[in-house]
């Protein structure tokens, strides 16, 4: 007896299907419509990539806010063309007078069953998005997340990845990271400082400091750390005159990069100079 049911069931169900011409009609015209907007969704996204890309050349757009549009727009066109199909096939099926219920609740349990298994991912998504959008952080930035320190070297809406001084590198998705630590934000000033001889002379060692500074310009490893729009990146004062010789500090405006490494360098650069010139004690 069961089994007649469920036979008089499908059939029932099956006769109900209607393949008039006019839900032949219908159907066609969902179906038109479901690839006319897969391909407007297309065009949408590679006109905003293109603007990114021009704004990117002429510098109307940071680094951050261009990452954040390449990595975003991909996966807005992917969920918004999934949802543009589905719809389609909805109408296509109701055209034809079969219900669309069971797809809908079989749909439901799917993506709830999908937002149970990867609840990272979407605090990755999330927490990433949020964080592009502030525009805190872009590659090339060197970066402390919970105690690693290194340069970002690739940035999505997922997970960090940054180089550490040893070459190696580490990816941290958002939704591990406590706190982002930013040394490279614009305005940051490296300050290294120098006991030169009482005798020395403060306008020539000022004039070591700036050729140290060209030279920095010039390599290619550093010149990404001096801020050019600065219009004095570099100025200089005594700090204190003692028995010792004159403590002369130099102020240097950077964009990016670590302070600490830059400092360093010129050190490098620097001492030799005041060595020749006879004026360190």
């Amino acid at each position: 007896m069961p089994e007649v049911v469920q036979y008089s069931d499908a059939v029932a169900a099956v006769s109900s299907v209607n393949f008039s011409g006019t839900s032949l009609l219908i159907a066609a015209i969902a179906a038109a419509l479901t690839f006319v907007a897969c391909n407007t969704l297309n065009g949408v996204r590679k006109r905003f990539f293109n603007k990114a890309v021009l704004r990117k050349q002429s510098g109307t757009i940071t680094d951050t806010s261009y990452n954040f549009i390449v990595t975003f727009l991909p996966i807005a066109e992917s969920i918004a063309r999934f949802i543009t199909i589905i719809c389609g096939v909805c109408f296509c099926l109701a055209a034809f007078n079969i219900s669309i219920s069971p797809i809908l609740c079989v749909m439901s349990l799917f993506g709830f069953g999908i937002s149970l298994g990867a609840k990272d991912v979407f605090t990755d998504i999330t927490r990433g998005t949020m964080t592009l959008m502030e525009g805190k952080i872009a590659i090339g930035n060197f970066v402390s997340i919970d105690g690693s320190s290194g340069i970002i070297k690739s940035l999505s809406i997922r997970q960090i990845e940054i180089q550490h001084e040893d070459g190696s590198t580490e990816a941290f998705p958002f939704s591990k990271i406590g706190a982002i630590r930013n040394f490279s934000v614009k305005g940051a000033v490296a300050k290294p400082s120098f006991q030169v001889a009482t005798s020395a002379s403060v306008e020539k060692v000022e004039q070591l400091a700036r050729e140290t500074l060209t030279e920095l310009e010039n390599n290619s490893e550093f010149s990404h750390y001096i801020d050019y729009n600065s219009l004095h990146p570099l100025t200089a004062k005594i700090k204190a005159v003692n028995v010792d010789g004159v403590e002369m500090s130099f102020s240097i405006r950077l964009i990016s990069g670590k302070p600490g490494d830059f400092v360093s360098q010129f050190y490098k650069i620097m001492l030799p100079k005041l060595q020749e010139e006879g004026m360190l004690n």
